[in-house]
């Protein structure tokens, strides 16, 4: 398949993407200015957060992919920013729906995961955010150059190219196996809980958190055994199937439906 084409595949799936996030930024703003529940405000602004993060994530992957200099460190930083606050809403969520099962079940021991969860996320991410800029060039081609000069060289004992792909790698494949585990509690956290609306969201929320992590991690990993042509070309399907998700997901919180008149 020509470059080009793969090419064009991929930036009309951003822009698709793009349109639909800004979309879901706009609509979910509205909701949660609107919603009385707090539940269901809380829900729909921690949403437009992370759609805002998602939607600078692709803009400047597709930047990078459309060979704008300096912009490579950026979308992986923003990548490991996007993790971290999907992370941390997924589990603000989880939570609130244990409070809403009537028994109060601590589901697949989530409460007693989410600590050691929580560090193995963060440990990694902010370890990546803090070393790009130090083991990078402008360009950051691949993130694995050369330690600056200048630095102390106790540093590059703990910060250094190989040390940056071991904990990459391990980010990655923890990650999709942490959001695999996080999407097995909202699977089995909605049916604990009576409210219908709700519970169609969590369910769309869940499988979004999923395919997210699945694109960015899957991405990076992708690219390292497929190649750059396949690598771009499932992302691409990955961007749309997460866009379309990530729709249903705001769009349920919200019962749209026609009004029944009865004749008196």
């Amino acid at each position: 398949m020509s470059i080009d084409i793969v090419l064009i595949i991929f930036q009309l799936s951003l822009l698709i993407a793009g349109i639909v996030l800004v979309f879901l930024i706009s609509r979910a703003l509205t909701l949660g200015r609107r919603f009385v529940s707090q539940v269901y405000r809380s829900r729909a602004f921690w949403f437009a957060g992370v759609m805002l993060s998602v939607l600078f994530w692709l803009l400047f992957t597709g930047l990078f992919y459309s060979s704008v200099k300096d912009v490579e460190g950026i979308a992986v930083e923003l990548s490991l920013i996007t993790i971290l606050l999907v992370f941390v809403c997924a589990d603000r969520t989880i939570l609130v729906m244990l409070e809403m099962d009537f028994f109060h079940r601590n589901t697949l021991h989530w409460r007693r995961a989410r600590v050691p969860a929580y560090v193995a996320i963060f440990a990694g991410a902010i370890f990546l955010i803090a070393q790009i800029p130090l083991t990078a060039a402008p360009t950051c081609s691949g993130c694995y150059a050369a330690l600056l000069p200048g630095l102390p060289s106790w540093v590059s004992v703990f910060i250094n190219p190989t040390t940056e792909s071991i904990v990459t790698i391990e980010l990655l494949l923890g990650s999709l196996v942490i959001f695999g585990y996080l999407f097995s509690v909202f699977l089995i956290g909605t049916r604990r809980i009576s409210d219908m609306t709700l519970k169609r969201h969590l369910r769309w929320l869940g499988l979004s958190v999923l395919l997210l992590i699945v694109t960015i991690a899957g991405g990076y990993l992708e690219s390292i055994f497929i190649g750059f042509d396949g690598d771009v070309v499932l992302s691409s399907f990955e961007i749309l199937v997460m866009s379309y998700t990530f729709y249903r997901a705001l769009m349920s919180l919200t019962v749209i439906g026609k009004l029944e008149v009865r004749a008196s």
